[in-house]
């Protein structure tokens, strides 16, 4: 997944930033400006941990020079979405469930990380003018689809950052059936990338079952 950084700074609608191997922020899109009120020009080359500054569900520091998630994505562990404290703007914090995309770097780098936040509503620390920033649905809900097993299993691997080819290894299928199983899911989700689509396949339950034909 060539430049993913760079696309999500100028594409995504998303809220969203993304960190290259040595956990400095390489994007931030317009989204996570309006959410977090902090410009891109700001933040990008910081340290990951010292701008986000995430505290956990009881206010003890998470965030820190050594990223337990980062460790855990050179480990090739899946990361499940958990809940943080974010800092936003000055002087604030509000809590976010936060989704991890590992985006692999090749054999000579460590991977990057996408980070993909929502905001937790209905309790006294997150609503503070954030309504109008929820995540961006489906354009038209009745283009929804539902999608087969193995498209599922195909968003799935690459929600864990798999590559084409490391898809196609895992099922036994070719490279170019991957790929039409990933063009099908786009049309069938209404999404404009990989990363788009496993976001909503995972907003829409297809990952536990509940959406699949």
């Amino acid at each position: 997944m060539p430049n993913t950084a760079a696309w999500f700074a100028t594409n995504s609608e998303v809220p969203a930033f993304t960190s290259g191997p040595d956990g400095t922020l390489t994007g931030w899109t317009g989204a996570a400006e309006r959410l977090l009120q902090v410009h891109a020009d700001e933040v990008l080359g910081s340290s990951c941990h010292e701008v986000v500054a995430g505290r956990d569900q009881f206010g003890n520091l998470y965030c820190g020079r050594d990223c337990p998630i980062r460790r855990m994505a050179r480990r090739g562990i899946s990361i499940s979405s958990f809940r943080l404290g974010v800092a936003v703007g000055a002087g604030k914090r509000l809590p976010f469930n936060i989704s991890i995309v590992v985006v692999e770097g090749g054999p000579d780098r460590g991977p990057s990380l996408v980070h993909l936040l929502e905001p937790i509503f209905g309790e006294p620390d997150g609503r503070l003018g954030l309504e109008h920033h929820r995540l961006p649905r489906c354009r038209s809900t009745r283009r929804i689809e539902r999608l087969t097993a193995r498209e599922v299993e195909v968003l799935r691997m690459i929600g864990t950052g798999a590559a084409t080819g490391d898809c196609a290894a895992a099922l036994g299928i070719s490279a170019v059936t991957v790929r039409n199983h990933v063009q099908s899911c786009l049309r069938k989700l209404d999404a404009h990338n990989r990363i788009e689509a496993v976001r909503l396949a995972e907003r829409l339950g297809f990952f536990n079952g509940s959406q699949i034909q």
